[in-house]
C-alpha cells in the first residue's frame, strides 16, 4: 500500500494588525522612558549650570569680602572709607542714593559702593585750612614741592579731627601752598565738607574706587577716579565679573546699644541699614538710627544675585534686601550674601 505524502507546513508572519498592535505597544512602552531619560538628562545639564552659577557667586563675595576688609588705614577710618549709595533712597544731599555721574548708568534699583585705600608711598600732610577749593598745606613736611610727592592726579581725603572727612580730587598748586581740590569719587556720600571737616586735618592720599552693577550688560563694574573727578572716562571701567544682576548693600553699626555686636534681623528694628524697606535714608535720620552716627560702622552686608540661562524652565525671581525684585523670562537668578567687618577696624580707637 503506498503512503500518502505529506505536504511541508510554512512558518505563519504577523498579519498587519498583530504587528500594528505591536507598535502600540512598543510605544506605550518606550515613550515615557524615552522622556524620563530626556528629564534625566535636562536636570543635569541644569544642575551643572546652576553649580557653575553658585562657584562663580562664591569668587564674587570674596573678592568684595576682601576688598571691604582692606579699606582705610591711618588716619582714615573704614566709616570714611566704605561709602554705601542705596539705589532705593534720593541722592545726596537729601538722602544718600545714588549720584548722576556723566558715564555711568543709572542705578535702575542696585546700591553702589565707593572705597578707599590708603597709598602707603605718599605722606600724609596736615591742611591748616581752606579757600573754598584750594587747600592751604603745611610745607613743612615738603608737601607742596613740586605739588606735593606725587600728588598731582590723585585721589585723596581730607581728614578732619572731628571725624568728617570729605573726598578731594588733587589738582594744580597755586600760590606757595594751595592746592586746587575740586571734589573726588565719594564727596556725594561722605558727610559734611571743606568749611566742617575741622582744621588742622590730615590729607592722605588713597586709591578711590567704586564698585556698581551695569543694569543693562548686567556686568559688575570698578570705576578708579584717576584722571577725571567728573566724569567716568572709559579706560577707567574695568569688568569684575558677568551676569550679575543685582547688588544690594547693608551697613551694620553698633549703636542699639554700643555693646560689639551687630544685630542683623531684616528689619527696621535692627542695628543694620538698607536691609529692610521701612530703614531710614543714612544714620541719625530716625526710627532706631536717630542716635546712630557713621563713626558706629562695623559691618557690610553684600547680598548679590548672579544669573544663567534657564535653558529648559521659565527662569525665577529674586528679592535682595530693600532692593526691588529681580526676574528674567528664561533666566535663572541666584541670590548670594554675604558679611565682613572692617579688618582696619581693631587698630582705631573710635
Amino acid at each position: 500500500m503506498r503512503g500518502t505524502a505529506k505536504r511541508p507546513r510554512h512558518a505563519r508572519g504577523f498579519t498587519l494588525i498583530e504587528a500594528m498592535m505591536a507598535s502600540v505597544l512598543a510605544a506605550v512602552i518606550i515613550a515615557p522612558l524615552t522622556a524620563a531619560v530626556m528629564n534625566i538628562n535636562r536636570t543635569i545639564i541644569e544642575t551643572k549650570k546652576r553649580t557653575a552659577l553658585r562657584s562663580d557667586a562664591k569668587l564674587i563675595g570674596e573678592y568684595l569680602a576682601a576688598t571691604v576688609q582692606g579699606v582705610g588705614g591711618d588716619v582714615v577710618r573704614p566709616y570714611m572709607a566704605a561709602l554705601v549709595e542705596n539705589g532705593s533712597s534720593l541722592p545726596p544731599p537729601t538722602e544718600r542714593g545714588c549720584r548722576a555721574i556723566a558715564g555711568l548708568p543709572a542705578c535702575d534699583g542696585s546700591d553702589r559702593l565707593t572705597f578707599m585705600v590708603q597709598d602707603q608711598v605718599r605722606p600724609v600732610c596736615t591742611v591748616l585750612g581752606n579757600a573754598g577749593v584750594n587747600l592751604q598745606v603745611d610745607d613743612s613736611a615738603g608737601c607742596c614741592l613740586d605739588n606735593g610727592p606725587g600728588f598731582t592726579g590723585q585721589q585723596a581725603l581730607v581728614v578732619g579731627a572731628s571725624g568728617i572727612a570729605v573726598s578731594v580730587f588733587l589738582n594744580t598748586r597755586t600760590g606757595s601752598c594751595n592746592i586746587n581740590a575740586p571734589p573726588g569719587l565719594g564727596s556725594g556720600v561722605l558727610p559734611g565738607t571743606l568749611a566742617s571737616v575741622g582744621y588742622p586735618a590730615s590729607l592722605v592720599v588713597v586709591s578711590g574706587r567704586m564698585i556698581y552693577v551695569d543694569r543693562t550688560t548686567h556686568a559688575l563694574m570698578m570705576w578708579i577716579d584717576a584722571t577725571n573727578p567728573g566724569a567716568a572716562d572709559a579706560d577707567e571701567l574695568t569688568v569684575l565679573a558677568d551676569n550679575v544682576w543685582d547688588l544690594q548693600l547693608a551697613p551694620g553699626y553698633d549703636a542699639l546699644p554700643q555693646d560689639g555686636h551687630v544685630v542683623d534681623l531684616d528689619d527696621g528694628a535692627d542695628e543694620v541699614l538698607f536691609n529692610d524697606t521701612t530703614d531710614p535714608s543714612f544714620p541719625g535720620e530716625a526710627g532706631p538710627f536717630v542716635n546712630v552716627r557713621d563713626v558706629d560702622l562695623r559691618t557690610l552686608r553684600m547680598s548679590f544675585a548672579v544669573g544663567t540661562s534657564a535653558q529648559f524652565d521659565t527662569g525665577n525671581s529674586v528679592l535682595l534686601l530693600d532692593g526691588p525684585t529681580r526676574s528674567a523670562t528664561g533666566f535663572y537668578l541666584e541670590p548670594t550674601s554675604v558679611s565682613v567687618m572692617m579688618r582696619n577696624l581693631n587698630v582705631f580707637t573710635q
